[in-house]
């Protein structure tokens, strides 16, 4: 992948909006300007894992398809966005017959997702 791409969530524009507002000019800064993902959804970081495993990666990996189509990793700053993504990215690269199943699905829906997108959240070095 070459670079990142900034996955905001719902927090991050409603509650946690100064977080937003505080970290784009940071990383603009250290010469890392980030952009939005497109058309990103919600990951459903509080309620599809407690409910539907299944429904809950195909939700998040929506958006790490977005992503890889944008050839960019993505940082997620929110903790529960970030650990949806993750989780969601791991069980989609495990070769799981449901996790097929969910990739087929994104495919069909023109939302391909080949398993590359790394996903990070903004730290220390």
């Amino acid at each position: 992948m070459n670079g990142y791409i900034y996955y905001p969530g719902c927090s991050l524009k409603g509650n946690s909006r100064s977080y937003e507002e505080s970290i784009l000019p940071t990383f603009r800064e250290v010469g890392l300007p980030l952009q939005e993902l497109e058309d990103w959804n919600c990951c459903g970081a509080t309620a599809y894992f407690s409910v539907d495993d299944t429904m809950a990666a195909a939700v998040s990996g929506r958006n790490l398809a977005l992503a890889e189509k944008a050839g960019k990793d993505i940082i997620a700053p929110c903790a529960g966005c970030f650990l949806t993504l993750k989780k969601s990215n791991k069980f989609l690269t495990s070769r799981h017959p449901q996790a097929l199943k969910v990739m087929q699905n994104l495919k069909d829906s023109g939302c391909e997702y080949r398993g590359s997108v790394e996903v990070s959240i903004p730290s220390r070095s």
